[in-house]
Order: C-alpha cells, then sequence, then structure tokens
C-alpha cells in the first residue's frame, strides 16, 4: 500500500491523516502509543499538532486498539490514559 507520509518521523505510514474536503482522518499507530520507552511522545505531539491547527470541521481518528472495551483482556489502559485528554 502506498499510504501517506504525512506523520511524525519514524512513524510514517504507521501514522497518517487524510483530508477530504471539511473532514480529516487521522490514523494512530495504537501500538506506539501503548509502548513503555516513550516512543508514543513524538505520535501524541504530532496529533496535538493536527488537531489544533487544522481547520477543518470534522475529526475521525482511528486506531486498531478501542480506548473503552467492555471485552475481558481489551481493557487498553495506557491508550486511554495517554489518548483521552487530547481526544476530549
Amino acid at each position: 500500500f502506498n499510504l501517506p507520509q504525512n506523520g511524525p518521523s519514524g512513524l510514517k505510514e504507521t501514522c497518517y491523516a487524510v483530508h477530504y474536503y471539511d473532514l480529516k482522518v487521522i490514523s494512530l499507530d495504537a501500538i506506539q502509543i501503548e509502548h513503555p520507552l516513550g516512543r508514543h511522545k513524538r505520535q501524541l505531539e504530532w496529533l496535538d499538532s493536527v488537531l489544533t491547527k487544522d481547520p477543518r470541521k470534522w475529526t475521525v481518528v482511528t486506531l486498531h486498539y478501542p480506548v473503552f472495551s467492555t471485552a475481558e483482556g481489551r481493557d487498553n489502559e495506557k491508550i486511554r490514559e495517554r489518548l483521552k485528554p487530547l481526544l476530549d
């Protein structure tokens, strides 16, 4: 696949944004958000920049893991802790 190369450094094609008129779709790399060694910071700084500096009316954020889940074993606490404040 040829995916957009507009994500943060080191995460090209796994983290990116697509724009379509008044809609922006942001794809995040959930594995990196959960990563314990601080790799998530680059992606979350990029996300904050995209959310605050882009004037489009609608935003969709997608990632492979849920922020909230009712399924046993799917409680992604790190994702919720790191991502939810930006989404709010």
